[in-house]
């Protein structure tokens, strides 16, 4: 089922929120952009706890 694609998975909107911006970050990080210091920086700001 997997190899003809027949199966999806589920995800929440705030959860596929989440991954889109990491995923953004990774991307400014694997290009230069970020060094891996301001990549857990900001990671840290994603999942840190809302004030």
């Amino acid at each position: 089922m997997v190899s003809e694609g027949k199966l999806s998975r589920r995800q929440r909107r705030k959860n596929t929120s989440l991954q889109g911006k990491i995923f953004k970050l990774w991307e400014a990080y694997e290009s230069g952009e970020l060094s891996v210091n301001g990549l857990m920086r900001k990671c840290s700001g994603i999942y840190g706890p809302n004030a």
